[in-house]
């Protein structure tokens, strides 16, 4: 009998929850600023979250920024240096109002692969380096949802830090002259995509 009843008492629960929740999943570009040889970068990604109550959402998101060079001196003796990431994280947002325009704050905590790769020089002195960091990293956001329905577009804005980031990379240079690269530390992201709402639309009761 108690069985029975902490039986109903879960699958009750498990009812309310999925009357309540909103199933979501997007896909996004991503724009980041401040990669610490190449400038800036273009990237993709993807996320899947549970809205409860249309204030507040849990989930992961993958993205990944693809490899910007930057190119410094000129001929035999220029140096090419190659920034890439990719970051796998948790998320959590706080969603103010509950209108169509609906804006949110929260961050992401999680993993961010790295890999600054150096080619270039002449004869005996070209160099082929890669330098390959794994860091933990937090990055607070802030954005805004239209919930238009089904299909509901999004924008925001992230600023990343990862600890243990910012070191130097130096790699022999040519003529002995060290090569001064640097690690991932602090940079900003702007993301635009669409959110697939499956279950009640945020803003719509």
């Amino acid at each position: 009998m108690k069985k029975r009843i902490l039986l109903l008492s879960i699958l009750a629960v498990l009812t309310a929850f999925s009357a309540s929740a909103q199933f979501i999943l997007g896909a996004q570009a991503s724009y980041l600023s401040g990669s610490p040889n190449a400038g800036t970068q273009f990237g993709f990604g993807a996320q899947g979250k549970v809205k409860l109550g249309n204030r507040v959402a849990v989930g992961g998101i993958f993205r990944t920024w693809l490899s910007n060079t930057n190119t410094t001196g000129s001929g035999s003796s220029a140096v090419a240096t190659a920034d890439a990431m990719s970051q796998l994280a948790g998320t959590l947002e706080l969603f103010l109002g509950s209108h169509v325009v609906q804006p949110y704050i929260g961050t992401d905590a999680g993993l961010y692969f790295t890999n600054v790769h150096v080619t270039g020089g002449a004869g005996s002195n070209n160099i082929d380096q890669t330098n390959k960091k794994t860091y933990f990293g937090v990055s607070p956001k802030f954005g805004i949802q239209f919930n238009t329905g089904f299909i509901s577009p999004f924008i925001q804005a992230q600023y990343h830090w990862l600890f243990g980031g910012g070191q130097d990379i130096l790699i022999p240079g040519v003529g002995g002259a060290p090569i001064d690269a640097k690690s991932y530390d602090k940079f900003l992201t702007l993301d635009a995509g669409i959110l697939f709402q499956i279950g009640r639309i945020g803003g719509k009761k």
